[in-house]
């Protein structure tokens, strides 16, 4: 990458480049890939037949860069970016086609192409059910973890901090997307999502300037529930001959699990609560105001 490219791609969105890029951000092993299979469905008035389907127009940050090419990064038109990734994909009639991107970094200057940010959608889960989620992805990748009490404990001290990307640890990840005042970021909870899909999608679609429209709402719900992302994870996996290493990427999906329990050992959720408590009633304070802000 050339030294003017780099440049260019810290600067502001350029005249006539159109609106940006809309983030789909999150902590890992948080949401991410069932909100974007959920957005991709409701766009394209039916459910991936596919596992990877939904990349090609919700792709990972580093897919979109590897599409345009990082001497392309500072300037390239938000129509041009669309037709990189998404080829020949149609939108639906009368619709604003959008650049919706996948990433877990914190946004700071380790987020390429930062500058063009339009939006954003901030999907957050509680840290206790990320690290039960974390274990399991490790296996999955086929790199289980050795010792998953130790990467427990050490996941706790350091205030949820995972050796990928850059996205800073837990708390520092959604100050970095929620801080920041250059643009407007819509909060998603895990957790309400899983109690309550119709409403905490419906606000997001409301977000992104969608129109709403009942019958392709039920078409994305029923098309995206954990059951029906598992049932797509098991055909790519005896497409590919992938057996997954007895794991699943779509797992269980639980909530208020117990670190102890999971782990077989004791202390682990009391230690959880002396470091994470606070963060986490530090995060809901936050967004309390900002709430009340916003009336």
């Amino acid at each position: 990458m050339s030294l003017r490219s780099m440049l260019l791609s810290l600067l502001p969105t350029q005249r006539g480049a159109g609106p940006g890029i809309t983030w789909i951000t999150s902590f890992p092993k948080s949401g991410n890939t069932w909100v974007r299979q959920f957005l991709y469905a409701y766009i394209k008035g039916a459910p991936s037949q596919r596992l990877d389907e939904a990349n090609d127009v919700l792709p990972p940050v580093r897919r979109l860069i590897k599409s345009l090419g990082r001497e392309k990064l500072g300037y390239v038109s938000e129509k041009k970016m669309r037709e990189q990734v998404a080829g020949d994909f149609v939108w639906p009639e009368g619709w604003k086609p959008r650049v919706l991107t996948k990433t877990h970094d914190a946004y700071g200057k380790g987020l390429l192409m930062r500058r063009r940010t339009h939006s954003a959608v901030l999907i957050y889960r509680n840290p206790r059910d990320i690290i039960i989620s974390s274990v399991n992805h490790f296996a999955k990748k086929g790199k289980p973890l050795e010792d998953p009490v130790s990467f427990a404990r050490q996941f706790i001290e350091t205030g949820g901090t995972l050796a990928w990307d850059r996205m800073s640890n837990w708390e520092g990840h959604w100050k970095s997307w929620l801080q920041q005042k250059r643009f407007p970021v819509h909060v998603v909870n895990y957790e309400e999502l899983t109690r309550d899909p119709q409403s905490g999608f419906s606000g997001i679609i409301e977000f992104l300037g969608f129109p709403m429209e009942e019958s392709r709402l039920q078409i994305a719900l029923e098309g995206t529930t954990l059951e029906m992302l598992r049932q797509l994870e098991i055909e790519h996996m005896e497409r590919t001959g992938d057996a997954g290493n007895g794991a699943y990427f779509f797992n269980e999906g639980k909530s208020g699990q117990s670190l102890d329990d999971k782990f077989g050992v004791e202390g682990l959720d009391r230690r959880f609560d002396e470091v994470f408590l606070p963060r986490v009633r530090k995060l809901e304070e936050f967004l309390e105001k900002r709430k009340r802000s916003q009336v």
